[in-house]
């Protein structure tokens, strides 16, 4: 009895302590249930709402909606700019091996350049960069020629030396790596300011190549003790140079020029988003390339007039214009017999092959480097990618093969004759120099996409024959991609 009596005080002493901490045990347990509730996994449904921009959504057919959200971690693949480390490895291995396209091709890295009067070869490490204070691209300058191409063929020789340093398959790796550090720095600590209208489109090559060799050398390369090392506060103040040249699709040069200019600048500027872990940025150039790409490449499903360019308002008689080879959106243009949209036709077909490769290849690039950082464009447009490649390699191996036709004649489909540019319609020789290997791959191979046989015939017969491998935003394809 009086042990009873001793244990109901005992309990009625504790018995405050004892609710407390059942009211704490309850809410901890609430408290538990709703932050597991609200954490994202792997394999979070969306069913509506919003993602937050480290986050990407994503076909998944096990969720019920059949889409799932892929989370980042709200942190970028680095290296992650056009080639990760699986792909930089994968090519390596394939060298060392002296596995071919890859390492037949990889001799064209020897290609020279004829840069102020003087040849140079990309891979020399003797290479000579040519930096200025001002990027004066005017028509006042009597040298802007050269000024301009002297920075894209510079940002093409550190891109080259960074693979170099990486592939390891030319001896000394680490030369290699100072001869890009070198260049990307006499750059980054010289120029401040550019002038002219042309400057955008070869800021927009530039950025295209120095933050992939930057990406590079940034996150693979250790420098060893008394050597150079990469200056990032002058690169990313270099790149903060470049970025208003480029950052938007409503300025004179974006919107009124021809959709290589605008895919050329929207590619650079992803690159500098994923170099400066800028999600903001990044966000913005994936808005610009899904609203690019339906404007530069028509679908019939697009109706009677291919998508207007992004940046303005357009009738359907300027947008014609446009694509017949007028060069812009212009009011009126001249009458071209026989000109007609057809499926998978680029909105600068009709101007000449070469600025369509232009064009594609930063289209494809920008995709690439998207779909390292876990955003799929390949196939979020795969049938325009797809029905474009189709339609450009058999459209170009008509002309160089004679394929259904004469070697050296144009098929009168779409613009009605030969394109409307220069050197019988080719515009030099970039056309073959595209990212048709790139192109290829993330269709064929990743996405299993059943090509048309021109694809791989024009890739084998036409551009790994060509012993010019670089060419403005384009260098060393066949030594970058996997490939058939």
């Amino acid at each position: 009895m009086r042990r009873k009596q001793r244990l109901l005080r005992l309990y009625r002493g504790w018995k405050p302590y004892l609710l407390i901490a059942v009211i704490f045990g309850i809410v901890g347990t609430l408290l538990l249930f709703v932050s597991h509730a609200l954490t994202p996994t792997a394999n979070t449904e969306v069913e509506q709402g919003t993602i937050s921009s480290c986050a990407s959504n994503i076909a998944d057919t096990s969720a019920s909606g059949g889409h799932a959200v892929k989370f980042a971690g709200c942190s970028f693949v680095h290296p992650g700019i056009f080639l990760d480390k699986t792909q930089l490895d994968l090519v390596k291995a394939k060298l060392t091996a002296h596995t071919d396209p890859w390492y037949t091709q990889s001799a064209s890295m020897s290609t020279k350049t004829t840069i102020d009067g003087y040849a140079q070869v990309y891979s020399s490490l003797s290479y000579a960069p040519h930096p200025v204070s001002t990027i004066d691209c005017s028509v006042n300058n009597p040298q802007s020629v050269s000024v301009c191409t002297s920075m894209v063929e510079d940002a093409v020789a550190a891109y080259t030396d960074a693979l170099l340093y990486y592939y390891g398959n030319k001896g000394s790796t680490d030369a290699y790596a100072q001869k890009a550090i070198d260049i990307i720095n006499q750059w980054s600590g010289t120029v401040s300011s550019w002038n002219g209208t042309q400057a955008q489109l070869e800021i927009a090559w530039a950025a295209e190549m120095f933050p992939r060799a930057a990406e590079i050398l940034r996150y693979t390369y250790s420098v060893p003790n008394g050597e150079t090392t990469l200056n990032l506060s002058n690169f990313n103040s270099m790149l903060n140079v470049f970025l208003p040249a480029i950052n938007s699709d409503t300025t004179p040069a974006a919107a009124s020029s021809n959709g290589n200019w605008r895919l050329a600048m929207i590619d650079g500027q992803m690159n500098i988003a994923v170099f400066t872990d800028d999600h903001t940025m990044y966000s913005t150039a994936l808005a610009r390339w899904r609203a690019a790409v339906p404007a530069y490449i028509y679908l019939p499903s697009d109706g009677a007039s291919p998508v207007a360019p992004p940046g303005g308002t357009y009738t359907t008689q300027q947008v014609k214009c446009y694509w017949a080879g007028a060069g812009s959106p212009a009011s009126s243009c001249s009458s071209f017999a026989g000109f007609q949209y057809v499926d998978g036709m680029v909105q600068e077909t009709c101007r000449d092959a070469s600025h369509v490769s232009l064009g594609m290849s930063a289209l494809v690039y920008a995709a690439r480097t998207a779909t390292i950082q876990g955003t799929d464009l390949f196939n979020e447009q795969k049938t325009r990618l797809t029905d474009a490649l189709n339609f450009t390699t058999a459209y170009n191996a008509a002309y160089l093969n004679g394929l259904n036709g004469t070697a050296g004649t144009w098929p009168t489909s779409p613009c009605g004759g030969p394109p409307n540019g220069s050197s019988g319609g080719t515009g030099g020789v970039g056309y073959e120099l595209g990212a048709w290997e790139t192109w290829n791959s993330e269709l064929s191979n990743r996405l299993g996409v059943t090509l048309d046989p021109s694809v791989l015939y024009y890739i084998q017969n036409d551009v790994r024959a060509k012993s010019y491998k670089a060419f403005s935003n384009t260098a060393w394809e066949s030594v970058t991609s996997p490939t058939n």
